[in-house]
């Protein structure tokens, strides 16, 4: 079966089983993987994984299952195991799947990697550490071309479906220098193509350097109160502490400080914050969310 027809199968059989309200998530990815260790191209690799999400509801109460196994035997297990815990669990009005919407199919990215440029591109980055930052030792470098195929289908007519595709490296570094040595370092980046040379991704090159320097380290002298310069990476430490306090478990539970804040100032002028999932600016996005909902850029 197609990724289609095992969501419309499973569907089938939830309602069959007797699910009054049914939502699937089917999410299929195959990785064409580079890597090296110690600074030597040592590996390819071909992998996939894939996940079904089953959910059932019956008199507002709801079960959830996840599997990784599509044979129909499985599916079949998981759909009366997901029945049993809808039917266990407790009653909430409040549980519900997505409405109707007009069915979809979304496409990003390259049909398929090139193979030959992902190794040129590996091998160059090795050799222009080795040569630019002679201090760094490559613990690890992985680069890899991911195609994903999200599906998602509800009893309501909900069918979404995309192929998403593109490449992600991955260094992971420290430095030494005799006996002194820095601390491991890495970044991810993700990126449509290969046009770019990798150390010109992100700011892979900066963070080179810094550990380079970083084989020498100081401690303050003493505590202090006055401004400090905070590098541009650490960006999404704050953004992220700022909107753990938006979230549907923060604001539900009454732990959010912006609770019943909508409409009021939370944060300074000079700062906005935006969803943009669908943005040309963005070479990883998604075009609708796990619960069934199709996106839009948003300001939040």
């Amino acid at each position: 079966m197609n990724n289609r027809e095992i969501l419309e199968f499973t569907l089938n059989k939830l309602m069959q089983k007797g699910a009054q309200k049914a939502e699937l998530s089917l999410q299929v990815s195959e990785k064409e993987e580079l890597e090296t260790a110690s600074g030597k191209l040592n590996l390819f690799r071909t992998t996939q994984e894939k996940n079904l999400n089953l959910t059932a509801l019956i008199d507002d109460k709801k079960g959830s299952v996840q599997i990784n196994k599509l044979a129909k035997d499985e599916i079949l297990e998981a759909v009366d195991q997901v029945i049993e815990l809808a039917r266990s669990s407790q009653a909430d009005p409040a549980n519900d799947i997505a409405p109707l919407q007009t069915p979809e199919q979304f496409t990003r990215g390259p049909e398929k990697p090139d193979h030959d440029l992902m190794y040129d591109r590996l091998n160059d980055f090795l050799i222009f550490t080795r040569e630019r930052f002679p201090k760094i030792i490559l613990e690890q470098v992985i680069l890899d071309f991911n195609i994903s195929y999200n599906n998602y289908l509800n009893s309501n007519g909900v069918a979404f479906s995309s192929r998403e595709s593109g490449y992600n490296f991955f260094p992971m570094f420290t430095a030494k220098d005799g006996e002194k040595t820095s601390s491991f370092n890495y970044t991810a980046v993700s990126s449509k193509n290969l046009d770019r040379e990798l150390a010109n991704w992100g700011v892979t090159a900066d963070l080179l350097a810094q550990s380079s320097e970083q084989v020498e380290t100081s401690a303050l002298e003493k505590k202090f109160v006055g401004d400090i310069i905070v590098t541009p990476d650490c960006l999404g430490e704050f953004i992220g502490y700022l909107t753990a306090y938006l979230r549907e478990y923060s604001l539900i539970s009454g732990n959010s400080i912006y609770l019943n804040k909508l409409g009021e100032k939370i944060a300074h002028e000079q700062l906005s914050l935006h969803s943009k999932p669908l943005s040309d600016e963005l070479d990883e996005g998604y075009f609708f969310t796990q619960d069934g909902f199709k996106v839009n850029d948003s300001t939040i």
